[in-house]
């Protein structure tokens, strides 16, 4: 059975903040990554903070028209009309990333720390998949205060393992 693995999603600072404060439960994206529901999304906060803020817990993804995506998710995308459209210029269709719930880590994880976790970590363009058992993932949930089902327990100490349940 092949190991699950969370990803990671750069956002621009406003993005995350309201992703943070609940206002944004839906990220854009021209095309949908290829994950399941319930998915772990480390979510990183772009450059000048350049640093993990967040996870969210993926609901679902859906891939519509333009303006079928508006109509359904414009109170939760944390964008004007102009910026909308701007964005999906020319996409026949576009994704909505769904998230559950959304909880800011206890401290952020800069981009040293990232970098020095994983080897030459680059921000993604799109999305970077992060195996459960990698020092980065280990390292981002000491930050996480959630223990629901969806976000997993915590780690016990010297017990990787006990990261995400079963």
């Amino acid at each position: 059975m092949a190991e699950r693995a969370d990803i990671l999603i750069s956002v621009h600072g406003r993005f995350a903040d309201g992703m943070i404060e609940g206002s944004k439960r839906v990220e854009l994206r021209r095309r949908a990554p290829k994950v399941d529901p319930l998915t772990r999304v480390w979510i990183y906060d772009k450059a000048p903070t350049a640093s993990v803020r967040a996870l969210a817990v993926l609901s679902s993804i859906e891939t519509l028209p333009p303006e079928q995506l508006w109509d359904r998710h414009e109170n939760d995308l944390g964008l004007s009309k102009k910026e909308f459209g701007g964005y999906v210029q020319g996409a026949p269709t576009v994704s909505a990333l769904i998230f559950d719930h959304v909880h800011k880590l206890r401290e952020p994880v800069g981009l040293n720390a990232l970098r020095a976790l994983s080897g030459g970590f680059h921000p993604p363009q799109f999305y970077l998949k992060v195996k459960r058992s990698s020092a980065l993932a280990i390292r981002l949930s000491q930050e996480v205060a959630c223990t629901c089902a969806a976000c997993g327990s915590l780690p016990s100490e010297g017990n990787p393992e006990s990261l995400w349940g079963s």
